[in-house]
C-alpha cells in the first residue's frame, strides 16, 4: 500500500508538472477551447441578458429597402444615420453607440456630414476607431478628438493590448462623440472570439474599447486600466438582445416627422444602450463565436457591455486551485487503478472521475468560472493508461509467479481466484482451520518390491495423477507427494466454507476412481490397489515457508499429525477412510448430507486423549449398510461398555460382510490377551 501511495504521489507530481507546460500548447488549448464552446452552446441562458441593451442593425433587408425605395446603394448617406440618431434621442436612448467607422467624408457631400454632426449634438453618441500593429493612419491621438480621462500607464501591461497604429473617424464627425472606443476583435487561433479587451494602450495612454466607452458615456462605470483579455460571458445566440433592422427605424422616424406616428411600428428605446452596426453578409462584420459561426460583431460588443455593467465576465479558475486539484485527481486516479487491478473496475473508476470532472466544469460555468477541463481529462486518461500498464505488467509477473508457484498443487480454478485476488495470498504463515487429508496405498511395500523401477515409476505417475485430479477438482491443495502417499488440504489459500464436505467428497470420489481403475491395473500390471484415507479438521499455521528463492506452500501443526495417525489407524479397523469427530461436526454444522458410521474411540501416539472416529460411506453402498448397521451400532455400544462377549457375538456374525466388524473380532481378542489396551471406552493404539 505504501509503495502504491508513493508511486501515485510521484506520478501526480510528474503529470501535473507536464500538463502545466503542455497545457499551453496549441493542441491542448484548441481542445480546451472546443470543450468550452460546447459548454457555452449548451449552458447559456438568454433570459439573463440585460434588456436595456438593444441593437439596430443594417441587415440585408435594410439594404434592399433603401435600394428599392430610394435607389440608395452602399454606403448609405450620413442622413440615414442621422434619422436613426434622431429616433433614438426622441425615444429616450441613454447612449447611441456606433459600431460603424466614418473614416472618410461622405460621398454625398459636406452637407451630408453636417446632418450627422448635427444629430450627434443632441445625442450621447459613442464612436469607434480601430487599433492596429501593422496598418493605420495615426501614431498619435488626434488633437481634435477628446482623449479619454485615464490614470498614467502602469508597468503591469498585457503585451497584446499595446498598439502602435490607429485609424480614427473623420475628425469633424469624431468631435460630435461624447466618448470613443476601439472595435478591435481578438479571435483565438481557430478564429472564434471568446475574449475581449476592455482597455488597450495607444500613444502612451489607456484607451477604452467601444463597450467600455459606452459605459463611460453614461458614467455607470469607472475607467478600467486592466489590459488583460476578459472571457466573454455570452448569453445566447444571435438576436438574444432585441434586434431591430435599420430600415424599420428610418421608416418610423420618417413617419414621426410626417406626423403619422401610428403608420409604422414604434420601438421602446427608453433608457437603453442602442448599438448601431451591420449584419448584412456583404458588409464584413460577421464573426464566429462559441455558440455559432455567423454572429454580428456588434452583438459581441453588446455582450461585452452587458458583462461590464453587471461585472459578470467569466474568470479563469486560479492556477493554484486548478493545478492543486489536478494533482489530487491524478493521484486518486492512479492510486485507485493501481489498487483495483481489474480492467472493468479501472474503466468504471476512470469513467466516474471523468464524469465528475465534466460535472465540475458545468457547475463552475454557472458560477462564472472557466474550468480547464481538458487537462483533467488528459490527466485522468494518462493516469489510467500508466497505472493500468503498470498493473498489466505487474499482474503478468504476478500471474506467472502464482502459476509457477502453485500450479503443481492447486486447481486451475483456485489459481484463477488467486490471480483475481492476490491479496489473499501472502508470504509467511497465518492461523487457519483446514481439513487435512493423508492417503496411502495398502501393502505398497510388497507391490513395489515386485516391480521394476521403470514400471513402478509409470504406475505411480498414473495412480498419483488419477488421485490428484480428483482432489484438485474438489478444490483441494496438494501439499506434497511422499512415495505413494498424498498429503492435501482444503480452506487455503482461499477460504472455502464447505471445506470439510469437499475433502470427504473427494475421498469418496477417489474410492470410486480407484474401483474403476483396478480392472485396468490388474490387466496391465497384475495387481489392484486399496487406498487408506485419514481426514481431520483443525487449526494449523499455513503459508509459504522457506526462503524468497525457494519455498513450499504447506502447513504446520498437530492437526496434520492426527490426520496422518488416522490414515494409519485404518489398518487396525480394516476401514478405507477414517475421519475425526471434528470433521464430522463440520459436516453436521453445514448440513452436508454424507452418510457416516462411527468406528470407535481411539488414542493415537502423541495424544493424551481419545478421538472419536468415523467412516464416510459411499451413497451407492448406503442401502447395503442399512440392512445391518443397527446390529453394528449395538455391537459397538456393547464394546464401549466393555461387554465384549455380546459385542463379539454380533461382530463375528457381521465379519463376513463387513471388514470393520471382522477387525473388531481381532481387536477384542487382542484386548483379552493383553496385547491391546482398552481404557475408558478408548482403544490405546501404539502403532504410528
Amino acid at each position: 500500500m505504501k509503495i502504491k501511495i508513493y508511486q501515485a504521489a510521484l506520478w501526480a507530481f510528474v503529470c501535473t508538472l507536464s500538463l502545466y507546460f503542455f497545457g499551453k500548447s496549441p493542441f491542448l488549448q484548441t481542445f480546451e477551447n472546443k470543450l468550452w464552446d460546447v459548454r457555452v452552446a449548451n449552458l447559456q441562458n438568454a433570459e439573463d441578458h440585460d434588456k436595456s441593451i438593444k441593437l439596430i442593425l443594417i441587415d440585408q433587408s435594410s439594404l434592399d429597402w433603401a435600394k428599392e425605395n430610394y435607389s440608395l446603394s452602399w454606403p448609405w448617406p450620413r442622413e440615414m444615420y442621422a434619422k436613426i440618431i434622431d429616433y433614438c434621442v426622441q425615444h429616450g436612448a441613454k447612449a447611441v453607440v456606433f459600431d460603424v467607422l466614418f473614416q472618410e467624408p461622405s460621398l454625398y457631400g459636406v452637407e451630408d456630414d453636417k446632418r450627422l454632426i448635427s444629430a450627434l449634438e443632441h445625442a450621447n453618441g459613442v464612436g469607434s476607431f480601430v487599433l492596429s500593429r501593422n496598418q493605420g493612419n495615426d501614431r498619435r491621438w488626434p488633437s481634435e478628438i477628446l482623449k479619454p480621462s485615464y490614470p498614467p500607464l502602469s508597468e503591469d501591461l498585457s503585451a497584446n493590448a499595446v498598439y502602435p497604429l490607429a485609424s480614427f473617424p473623420d475628425r469633424a464627425i469624431a468631435k460630435g462623440y461624447k466618448q470613443i472606443g476601439s472595435v478591435n476583435s481578438h479571435p483565438d487561433s481557430d478564429g472564434i472570439i471568446r475574449k475581449a479587451h476592455l482597455t488597450s494602450v495607444f500613444d502612451l495612454g489607456y484607451v477604452p474599447s467601444l463597450p467600455m466607452a459606452a459605459c463611460l458615456s453614461t458614467k455607470e462605470c469607472a475607467p478600467s486600466v486592466d489590459t488583460d483579455l476578459k472571457i466573454i460571458n455570452y448569453y445566447g445566440p444571435a438576436q438574444t438582445y432585441e434586434t431591430i433592422n435599420a430600415a424599420s427605424i428610418v421608416q418610423a422616424q420618417l413617419s414621426n416627422e410626417a406626423g403619422d406616428i401610428h403608420h409604422v411600428k414604434q420601438y421602446d428605446l427608453n433608457q437603453s444602450y442602442v448599438f448601431i452596426g451591420m449584419s448584412a453578409p456583404g458588409l464584413m462584420d460577421l464573426k464566429s463565436v462559441p455558440m455559432q459561426n455567423i454572429y454580428p460583431g456588434t452583438e459581441i460588443n453588446a455582450a461585452v457591455l452587458d458583462n461590464i455593467l453587471h461585472q459578470n465576465f467569466i474568470s479563469e479558475l486560479p492556477y493554484s486551485i486548478t493545478y492543486s486539484l489536478l494533482f489530487l485527481v491524478t493521484f486518486v486516479t492512479f492510486f485507485g487503478i493501481r489498487h483495483h487491478i481489474s480492467l472493468k473496475i479501472g474503466l468504471l473508476y476512470s469513467a466516474i472521475l471523468l464524469t465528475l470532472a465534466v460535472a465540475s466544469s458545468i457547475v463552475l460555468y454557472y458560477g462564472g468560472f472557466w474550468f480547464n477541463v481538458s487537462i483533467f481529462i488528459l490527466g485522468i486518461i494518462a493516469s489510467w493508461f500508466v497505472a493500468f500498464s503498470i498493473n498489466y505488467f505487474h499482474e503478468g509477473a504476478q500471474r506467472r509467479f502464482i502459476k509457477s508457484a502453485f500450479a503443481r498443487y492447486i486447481s486451475p480454478q483456485v489459481i484463477d481466484e488467486l490471480i483475481k485476488y492476490p491479496d489473499r495470498l501472502r508470504l509467511g504463515g497465518s492461523k487457519e482451520v483446514l481439513t487435512i487429508l493423508f492417503t496411502d496405498i495398502e501393502g505398497f511395500t510388497a507391490i513395489s518390491s515386485k516391480l521394476e523401477p521403470e514400471v513402478l515409476a509409470k504406475f505411480l505417475n498414473e495412480y498419483l495423477g488419477l488421485m490428484s485430479d480428483v482432489i484438485l477438482e474438489a478444490g483441494g491443495t496438494i501439499d506434497k507427494y511422499e512415495g505413494d502417499a498424498i498429503i492435501a488440504f482444503w480452506n487455503a489459500p482461499l477460504h472455502q466454507k464447505d471445506h470439510a464436505k469437499r475433502a470427504v467428497a473427494s475421498v469418496l470420489n477417489c474410492q470410486r476412481a480407484i474401483q474403476a481403475y483396478n480392472p485396468m491395473l490388474e490387466k496391465k500390471y497384475g495387481f489392484s490397489v486399496r487406498t487408506r484415507f485419514g481426514i481431520h479438521t483443525g487449526e494449523v499455521i499455513v503459508g509459504n515457508f522457506g526462503t524468497e528463492k525457494r519455498f513450499d506452500y504447506t502447513f504446520i501443526g498437530d492437526a496434520g499429525n492426527l490426520a496422518s495417525r488416522l490414515e494409519s489407524a485404518n489398518k487396525q479397523f480394516g476401514s478405507s477412510c477414517m475421519m475425526s469427530e471434528e470433521t464430522k461436526m463440520c459436516l453436521n454444522r453445514d448440513d452436508q448430507v454424507i452418510v457416516c458410521r462411527e468406528l470407535g474411540t481411539i488414542q493415537v501416539v502423541g495424544r493424551t486423549s481419545g478421538v472419536k472416529v468415523f467412516e464416510p460411506i459411499d451413497s451407492a453402498l448406503s442401502d447395503e449398510y442399512i440392512q445391518w448397521i443397527d446390529e453394528y451400532n449395538s455391537a459397538l455400544e456393547y464394546f464401549y461398555h466393555a461387554d465384549f462377549e455380546r459385542a463379539l457375538s454380533i461382530f463375528d456374525k457381521l465379519s463376513s460382510i463387513d471388514r470393520v466388524s471382522a477387525s473388531y473380532v481381532r481387536l477384542i481378542h487382542k484386548i483379552a490377551t493383553g496385547n491391546l489396551k482398552f481404557e475408558n471406552a478408548t482403544l490405546i493404539l501404539d502403532e504410528k
